[in-house]
């Protein structure tokens, strides 16, 4: 079972906690009861890095402690993950779970890159920018991802594997909007920030994975961040047929 359904919304986690986990972790449960039920012995979960909160090491590796989540969602499947491990253990079941980076492509519904388009579409002139510019993330293109994860379920063989996946840099929010503006071949566009650290509660402010864990097995990023989000950039524009 690859159990890639959730609620992925981190910053409306706040105001929904209940359907939070129900969507998230309740679901899991749910997923995992199904399995046990009908003798289906992998389950494949997508987590997120948000588990681990304010890490303090950066690149986070997988092992990183204590794991303080400061999020509804990140909460949500943080106790996903500590079920699908104890149904493992308990039902003979292999687990493979893996905590994303911020995963970008096409089709996207949110987001930061989604949001800064839209926003320039209205106003070409001014963009708002929530925080203070300087959050710094990994993002990394999704059929990346998908080759990731597909690699690291053929090759994991423990009964609960976990892994870390994104690129191995990170780019400020302030340059993720750059290259937006760059990509709309748009022009003394200004920035408003509404300042502080974060763009809002739950947000971590700075994160970048350790990927050396995957990368022991074999696999390696081929993409770094901005080439990532000029990707997605470039995919969304088309989507919206920006240019037409």
């Amino acid at each position: 079972v690859f159990h890639i359904a959730a609620d992925p919304d981190v910053r409306a986690s706040a105001g929904i906690p209940k359907p939070v986990f129900e969507s998230n972790t309740a679901a899991t449960i749910n997923v995992l009861e199904a399995m046990r039920n009908n003798g289906v012995k992998t389950i494949v979960f997508t987590s997120t890095s948000t588990v681990y909160g304010e890490a303090d090491v950066i690149p986070t590796p997988e092992d990183y402690s204590p794991m303080i989540p400061i999020s509804i969602y990140a909460g949500s499947k943080l106790a996903a993950e500590a079920m699908i491990a104890s149904y493992a253990y308990t039902f003979d079941m292999r687990a493979v779970v893996f905590r994303f980076a911020n995963i970008i492509g096409p089709r996207s519904s949110h987001g930061v890159i989604w949001d800064f388009v839209h926003k320039l579409m209205d106003n070409p002139k001014e963009l708002e920018i929530l925080g203070d510019g300087k959050q710094s993330k990994s993002y990394f293109e999704v059929s990346a991802c998908v080759d990731a994860v597909l690699f690291a379920v053929d090759n994991s063989k423990e009964t609960f594997n976990f892994y870390n996946i994104g690129s191995e840099d990170w780019i400020s929010v302030t340059e993720l909007a750059e290259i937006v503006v760059s990509e709309m071949k748009l022009s003394d566009v200004k920035f408003r920030y509404t300042g502080g650290t974060r763009g809002w509660v739950g947000d971590v402010p700075k994160m970048q994975l350790s990927v050396d864990k995957l990368k022991a097995l074999g696999w390696k990023p081929e993409t770094t961040s901005k080439e990532s989000v000029r990707s997605a950039v470039k995919s969304l524009l088309d989507e919206l047929n920006y240019f037409e």
